[in-house]
Order: C-alpha cells, then structure tokens, then sequence
C-alpha cells in the first residue's frame, strides 16, 4: 500500500510510465491473440476445403461407376455444358 502512495504523491511521471507500460503490455497480448485466432480458423478452412475436394471426387467416381461410364465419356456429354 506505502508503494502505492509512494507512485501517486511521489511523481506523477512515475504512475503515467507504469501505466503506459501495462497499457502497452495488453495492447500487445490482444494483437497477438487476434492474429493468432484469424491464422487458425484459415487454416482450418483450407483443411476442411480440402476434405470437401476430396469429398466430391469420390463421388464423382462413384456416381460414375454406377452409371457405368468413363471418365471420357463424361467429358464428351457435358462438353455441350462448358463454355467456349
């Protein structure tokens, strides 16, 4: 408590450094957390992304070999589809 009062009737320059040095500290911590959140959740994008891919080209393959067609010939019916 005496360091307290030392800080506030001592020197008013002591007490503004203290704070801005903890204001400077949380600043700090906060940036870092919010960078560290956004670098996370896009790597967890790119991750689920490529899951999806991987998703639908099994599909495809599947939906392909039911209809019991190849790859080629799936080219050659929807050509009509693709723009030129």
């Amino acid at each position: 408590m005496t360091w307290l009062l030392s800080l506030l009737g001592g020197s008013a320059s002591g007490v503004v450094g203290y704070l801005l040095t903890g204001l400077a500290a949380l600043v700090g911590i906060l940036i870092t957390f919010f960078f560290g959140r956004v670098s996370g959740a896009g790597k967890e994008r790119e991750k689920q992304l490529t899951k999806d891919a991987k998703a639908r080209d099994t599909a495809d393959e599947i939906d392909d070999a039911v209809a019991g067609r190849t790859a080629t010939e799936n080219r050659k019916r929807l050509s009509k589809w693709a723009s030129k």
